[in-house]
């Protein structure tokens, strides 16, 4: 019995070694894409061909107040959403499959406990385990594609695939332009199609800036209000500060020593003609009229006298001028120093 147990073991053929089956969680990890590369990748060229085949961390909610995770082998697909394209991945994790966006995809690496759960819901819908070769083959392209190098023609598809899931243009003044241009073009060459897909986009596009715009005045207008709130409440406290101030001045008892504000007043500066007649004549009435009653024969005694100095005065002599004195010189001469 023994030998016919050792000769049937025998007789099986042998497994090469990468053709088994994975028993680690190490050995799926190797083709695990974390959310930082697939949100890398989503835009190059090669992102379809190298995650299609690759195993993800997925978060479905919690269970006793923990996060569950399941590891899920993945294709890509694209969902509009309104406006907006949106990039999922379509799972599958054994018999069930389901579509999940990028924000799902954890970047932990998986467990023992979900590699177990996994290997179960495989081997209850009966379907086959990745070998170690399928492994090997997926690690490789996972290579080649952090090793890519970019041409011409890859910049240009990554731009367009950018374009496909942008909101809305970072300008939209240059977009209209161009959507403007394309449009002419197609009417120049009776491309009657093209033009109406391009009037679609225009449509599209001003649909998009009147929202921005609405929203952008909705929350101007929602400032003014606040702003014309706070103005008029301002006015209404300021009023009353002041009938509060005017009633409490009422009130008030003299304290001789709270300095008073008082401004002086220039009597000098006044433009009342009967104040300036009352000014003067009370300096009049004081210091007098300030004009002497022989002022004018001293004046005309003056000018003669004037008169016949200037006419006793020497001839001026011709030559240079006479050097001025300092005030040193002027003290030496009249004996001051």
């Amino acid at each position: 019995m023994i030998m016919a147990q050792y000769g049937d073991e025998s007789l099986k053929e042998e497994i090469p070694p990468k053709s088994q089956p994975v028993s680690l969680p190490e050995e799926l990890n190797r083709v695990r894409l974390s959310r930082h590369k697939l949100e890398r990748w989503c835009h190059m060229p090669f992102f379809a061909k190298t995650v299609t085949g690759c195993f993800v961390r997925i978060g479905i909610g919690n269970h006793n107040s923990k996060p569950v995770y399941r590891r899920q082998k993945n294709d890509v697909e694209s969902s509009e959403r309104g406006f907006l394209l949106v990039l999922v991945f379509s799972l599958r994790h054994g018999n069930d499959q389901r579509v999940f966006r990028l924000e799902f995809v954890s970047n932990q690496e998986f467990t023992e406990s979900e590699f177990m759960k996994w290997k179960e819901a495989m081997f209850s819908a009966g379907m086959q385990l990745p070998t170690l070769d399928e492994i090997n083959k997926k690690e490789l392209s996972i290579k080649d594609a952090l090793n890519y190098k970019f041409n011409d023609q890859d910049i240009e598809e990554i731009v367009k695939e950018k374009e496909r899931f942008r909101k809305a243009p970072p300008n939209y003044a240059m977009k209209k332009t161009q959507l403007l241009k394309e449009k002419a073009m197609a009417e120049d060459l009776g491309d009657q199609d093209k033009a109406k897909q391009i009037q679609d986009q225009l449509n599209e596009l001003e649909e998009r800036a009147e929202a921005l715009d609405r929203q952008r005045t909705k929350n101007i207008s929602a400032i003014s209000y606040i702003n014309q709130r706070n103005r008029e409440w301002n006015i209404v406290e300021s009023e009353k500060a002041l009938v509060a101030e005017s009633h409490n001045m009422k009130n008030q008892q003299m304290d001789p020593f709270t300095r008073r504000q008082c401004k002086p007043t220039i009597v000098s500066n006044s433009r009342d003609p009967a104040v300036q007649a009352a000014i003067l004549a009370q300096l009049n009435a004081k210091y007098g009229s300030g004009v002497l009653p022989d002022a004018p024969k001293e004046m005309s005694k003056a000018k003669s006298k004037a008169l016949a100095i200037t006419s006793k005065a020497p001839p001026a002599k011709d030559g240079a001028p006479r050097r001025s004195l300092n005030l040193e010189d002027y003290k030496k001469r009249r004996g001051l120093i």
